[in-house]
């Protein structure tokens, strides 16, 4: 049987590798590898040269440790890793009836994603290590190669186990309780260095490295990343023993889970939970669509979780506050202010709730007995709803975790008023970066699909391209509304409370352009040929 599944192997291998070749012979595949190409280059030549002091090296242990728990508590509270373990139709057709056990099933996922995290290992390495030789690029391949492969295997344990407990009543209590028991470790940990450690945020991560109990639950992912950072072949070598012991448990777990792995596999691509709200039987065609799919993003559960995550993050800085940590409070505060901006503008490209989702479907949504606008309103109404919900969350974290300070850009007098402004907008610059990209859904089919992919180099500069086109046509949509908000503001001498007015003028403007763009492509929907969307999609 080994033989059959080789085979399998090599020629899906052989058929990706000629698919992706034939794909370049298109343009946008070319743009999105150019635009990679770019985006590599530029990082690389920013990467730094050398090696770090050992205390830098330490505080940079903490960090990578820190990040890879809060990968592992995605993967287990949010299920992120499901669809590394989900089987397509075709697995499922030939490997599940074959008289394979489910470990061995699980080999042929495996060896598939060794593709991926080979090219991450090799991309990672490229961005990091400036300036060294071959040996140390060689040796921080290898150890990339290790944290990626850890990382995958434990988000496919977790999204075993999780769909092992949709079967099993049992085992989803306990792994209630030791999901709750993770939550609310982390606060602990930190709530304990922020007591202990000196102002500032370097001696706060310099605490975490040797605070007891930080060492305690960071301790394994310090042990993955521990290669990364070794400066000679013998202290790689002794630095690697211990990372493989963890990937091979990893590996081991993985493997020997559970037996029922096509029960998981119904476990894994049903909805879990029940939805938000229960859908009225009548009521506007837009409702039903904008129901649809959030509840496709959002169950009960998980906005549960969402819930417990937004008021974590609100009371964070509050507690640092408390114990006298204002200095990293504030950074913690423009830290979340920049991330908010940031999502705003790129946000849309990765909140899929919308149009995106039924690409594939666009001809049975044709069929139906409702106004393309209809469609396109409720569409992208649930994801800019997501989108707007998520960056205020992280505004308003920002804005108490600097409540009081005087530092640049915001001014610190009538600050209320200005993050006021700010929701105002927030909600029609969701809306219109939404709708910009669901117009690609009905006019650019083909490059739609193109990023929606993920986990390679071209993927990545399809995403990028797509990101900076969103980006620019976003801001010639805002030079009118802003144009009259900038107009209202000077005739009204520039009054604080102005900044209300001109903000909702901003908002209501561009909620009009959104609203022709809605109709307009509504017309556009209604007139695509059903036999052309069958061939694009």
């Amino acid at each position: 049987m080994s033989g059959a599944i080789g085979y399998l192997l090599a020629r899906s291998a052989r058929n990706r590798t000629r698919r992706i070749a034939s794909e370049f012979k298109k343009p946008g595949p070319r743009i999105a590898a150019v635009a990679a190409i770019g985006y590599f280059g530029f990082l690389a030549w920013l990467s730094p040269r050398g090696g770090g002091a050992a205390h830098d090296t330490q505080i940079a242990a903490v960090v990578g440790a820190l990040g890879l728990l809060v990968l592992v508590l995605s993967a287990w509270l949010l299920g992120t890793g499901s669809k590394l373990v989900e089987l397509s139709s075709a697995e499922r057709a030939l490997l599940l009836p074959a008289p394979i056990s489910s470990g061995q099933v699980m080999d042929v996922k495996l060896m598939r994603l060794q593709v991926t995290a080979l090219g991450n290992a090799v991309m990672w390495t490229a961005l990091t290590s400036g300036g060294q030789d071959w040996g140390t690029i060689a040796r921080r391949v290898v150890a990339f190669w290790v944290v990626i492969t850890t990382l995958q295997l434990h988000r496919i344990g977790a999204a075993r186990s999780r769909a092992s407990a949709a079967i099993h009543p049992g085992l989803r209590r306990i792994l209630g309780l030791f999901g709750i028991g993770l939550v609310a470790l982390v606060p602990i940990v930190l709530s304990g260095a922020i007591r202990e450690s000196a102002p500032g945020l370097t001696a706060f991560l310099g605490e975490l490295a040797v605070n007891p109990l930080a060492r305690a639950v960071l301790s394994p992912f310090v042990i993955v990343l521990r290669p990364l950072t070794a400066s000679s072949a013998g202290g790689w070598i002794a630095q690697l023993g211990p990372a493989v012991a963890i990937l091979l448990l990893h590996y081991l777990w993985v493997r020997r889970l559970g037996p029922d792995l096509e029960r998981e596999q119904d476990a894994l691509t049903s909805p879990k939970g029940a939805p938000l709200w229960v859908l009225a039987s009548n009521g506007p065609a837009a409702g039903a669509f904008f129901w649809k799919n959030v509840t496709a993003l959002v169950r009960r559960s998980t906005a549960l979780l969402a819930v417990i995550a937004a008021a974590a993050l609100v009371m964070l800085p509050v507690l640092m506050r408390s114990a006298g940590r204002v200095g990293a409070s504030e950074f913690l505060g423009w830290m979340l202010l920049m991330w908010s901006l940031l999502l705003l503008l790129m946000g849309p490209q990765f909140v899929r709730n919308d149009l995106r989702r039924d690409q594939g479907m666009l001809a049975l949504l044709r069929a139906l007995p409702v106004r393309g606008h209809e469609v396109i309103l409720g569409s992208s109404g649930a994801a800019a709803l997501t989108l707007a919900s998520v960056v205020c969350v992280l505004l308003l974290a920002g804005g108490v975790a600097t409540a009081g300070s005087d530092q640049p850009p915001l001014p610190s007098e009538h600050r209320a008023l200005w993050f006021g402004a700010a929701v105002l907008v927030i909600g029609p610059v969701s809306l219109a970066g939404i709708l910009l990209q669901n117009a690609a859904v009905i006019l650019l089919p083909g490059w739609s699909r193109l990023t929606a992919r993920r986990g390679t180099a071209t993927a990545l500069g399809t995403n990028l391209a797509n990101s900076a086109l969103t980006i620019l046509l976003l801001i010639l949509l805002l030079i009118v509304p802003c144009a009259l908000g900038f107009g209202i503001w000077r005739a009204g001498g520039g009054d604080a409370w102005l900044l209300l007015v001109c903000a909702g003028v901003v908002g209501l403007a561009l909620g009009a352009e959104c609203w022709g763009m809605m109709r307009w492509l509504g017309l556009r929907f209604e007139q695509m040929d059903a036999v052309t969307r069958a061939a694009l999609n």
